[in-house]
């Protein structure tokens, strides 16, 4: 199961063809998420995306390689209490992964934040280093504005400290 917010869990590779948009091949690194299938479908087969609905119409991004897209997005996970996965627990938790950092909060109040730049393995974990502390600040505060609402079991711990101000 995919539990971890570690970039081996979260990244899939995607192929996708669309003639009428793109015939030519080429690779494009921005970040899409299984949530922008439907209404990019919806889009294609001539139909508008409902404003309750999750996710961004990847046609733009299959026109143009310079189109506006997504530079962040958030990430949630609930810890699991019943079946293969509750043997080994991962505890909920909340995070945000933009283009260059991944920040996870857990409802222990653990931190990571990792530099994919440098650290594309995500093997050194920067969260107790001050030099980032602004950067965690920043990402903290997109990471509860996205991560909303939090998971149900985030607010377990009694303690005020780990939820956002």
């Amino acid at each position: 199961g995919k539990q971890s917010a570690y970039e081996e869990d979260i990244h899939v590779p995607f192929v996708i063809r669309y003639d009428k948009l793109q015939n030519t091949p080429r690779v494009d690194e921005r970040m899409v998420l299984n949530l922008d299938l439907a209404p990019t479908l919806l889009e294609l087969a001539g139909y508008a995306a409902t404003t309750t609905m999750d996710g961004t119409s990847m046609v733009p991004i299959l026109a143009s390689t310079t189109a506006p897209w997504r530079d962040s997005f958030g990430i949630e996970h609930m810890t699991q209490t019943e079946g293969e996965d509750a043997d080994f627990p991962i505890p909920s938790y909340c995070a945000i992964r933009n283009t260059s950092f991944i920040f996870v909060r857990y409802k222990t109040g653990e931190e990571e934040l990792y530099d994919r730049t440098t650290d594309p393995y995500e093997l050194t974990n920067l969260a107790a280093d001050s030099g980032y502390a602004s950067i965690i600040e920043t990402m903290r505060t997109q990471m509860y504005e996205l991560c909303d609402p939090l998971p149900p079991d985030y607010q377990i711990q009694n303690n005020p400290s780990l939820y956002p101000k």
